[in-house]
């Protein structure tokens, strides 16, 4: 009796390892839910400090910028005497939003993917916002709305750096340099 009770258990728990993730899926989660690693605020940041000016696009007051390992590879090349960065796939670039520059958490993550194969990716990233209140994470769809601004990250700017010689830095306003 024993051992036909656990063959049945032993079935069940397999037909359901097939079921779960399809019942998963018709969650109305989407296919990207889950993009934003937990992890990110182990990484490295690519500024010294936080970011306290308002900037636009962003209304938060306060922000701090991760990146994950990946996209810590990206290797500048030279082009036309400046620097090119192309970063690598996989790259992950999270910036966590404060209300206010006294705030000790984040509102909510604005975040940054390159994957040029994804269905949504604009100029080979993907982009999104995520909930910290919820977890939600949304991303963005045939607009053009983050990468209208992250376009003047490749041209001198006023923020950061200012980059001065105009490199294509793929998007990117504060780019990783290593340590």
């Amino acid at each position: 009796m024993k051992l036909k009770l656990a063959a049945v258990m032993q079935k069940l728990l397999i037909t359901l390892s097939f079921i779960a993730p399809i019942l998963v899926g018709c969650s109305g989660a989407g296919e990207d839910a889950g993009l934003v690693p937990t992890d990110y605020g182990e990484w490295a940041s690519t500024v010294d400090a936080p970011l306290t000016y308002q900037i636009p696009g962003h209304s938060m007051l306060k922000r701090i910028i991760f990146i994950n390992g990946t996209g810590q590879k990206v290797m500048p090349v030279e082009k036309d005497g400046k620097a090119f960065y192309d970063y690598p796939h996989g790259t992950i670039i999270v910036k966590e939003m404060y209300p206010n520059s006294e705030s000790t958490k984040p509102d909510h993550l604005t975040v940054m993917i390159k994957d040029p194969d994804h269905p949504n990716a604009m100029v080979g990233w993907v982009w999104l916002v995520k909930s910290i209140k919820t977890g939600q994470e949304e991303v963005f769809e045939s607009s053009d709305f983050c990468v209208t601004c992250h376009r003047n990250a490749n041209d001198r700017h006023p923020y950061g750096d200012r980059n001065p010689e105009a490199e294509f830095r793929d998007y990117v306003y504060y780019p990783w340099r290593a340590p």
